[in-house]
């Protein structure tokens, strides 16, 4: 139901690969008649959209982000720079942390059909820039017992950048993608995070899955190799 033809393809196939994004309207005009009633009139706006987590955030720069959240991915090409030269790497980079030199083009494969998430594309498939959240069909999902919190970037290939899972750890996978991890993990490899490596709560069984979000303020207080995380052997959370 997914494919560009209908059919399933294995994870080497190029036509495993589908990219999609959502977004979000609002009516152009709104009249408040009271603090507790307003009046929404006019034609729908894009006021958002979302396609891989954080791009928005930690790679387009400041006094654009507007455009972007109001632009459609197939106009994503004016926003190239930025992901060749990202705003954050730049701040990594004044605080210590090693990060690689631009141009980025390890960070197109968010931005194209491009391997590892699509082994079977060419220089010729790669199309536009644009910022879909791409997932290969052809891969299986990873057991829940399984899956690792870095999906890609700790071997779990089920999980993102290749789509994105309740489990998947966007903040820290996408800050160390920003450094340069997947040019060199040794070299840029810095165990950059937010401090909040586990959902303590766990998951629902049905849609949407994910339960409402904890404090911020005390939720730092478990993580790699420590007790506290339900569903993990002995209880102690995940280190990759």
């Amino acid at each position: 139901m997914l494919t560009v033809d209908g059919k399933l393809h294995g994870p080497g196939e190029k036509e495993a690969v589908i990219g999609t994004y959502g977004s979000t309207s609002r009516q152009r005009v709104t009249i408040r008649r009271s603090p507790f009633n307003a009046l929404n009139e006019g034609p729908f706006r894009q006021i958002q959209r979302e396609g891989n987590s954080l791009i928005n955030e930690l790679i387009i720069g400041t006094g654009f982000k507007d455009r972007f959240s109001m632009d459609d991915p197939k106009n994503d090409a004016q926003f190239a720079k930025f992901f060749l030269n990202p705003l954050l790497a730049t701040v990594f980079s004044s605080l210590g942390i090693p990060v690689a030199s631009p141009p980025r083009t390890d960070l197109l494969i968010l931005a194209q059909y491009m391997p590892p998430i699509c082994p079977g594309c060419g220089p010729k498939d790669a199309g536009p820039v644009a910022d879909l959240m791409r997932l290969n069909t052809g891969i299986p999902p990873t057991p829940v017992h399984k899956q690792k919190r870095l999906g890609f970037l700790a071997g779990d290939l089920a999980g993102y950048p290749n789509g994105r899972r309740p489990i998947d750890d966007v903040v820290d996978i996408s800050s160390r993608a920003v450094a340069g991890i997947l040019v060199d993990p040794i070299k840029f490899g810095t165990r950059i995070g937010d401090g909040v490596n586990i959902n303590v709560e766990g998951l629902n069984n049905s849609f949407p899955y994910v339960v409402p979000a904890n404090s911020g303020r005390n939720s730092h207080h478990v993580g790699p190799g420590q007790e506290g995380c339900t569903g993990q052997p002995d209880g102690v959370c995940p280190v990759n």
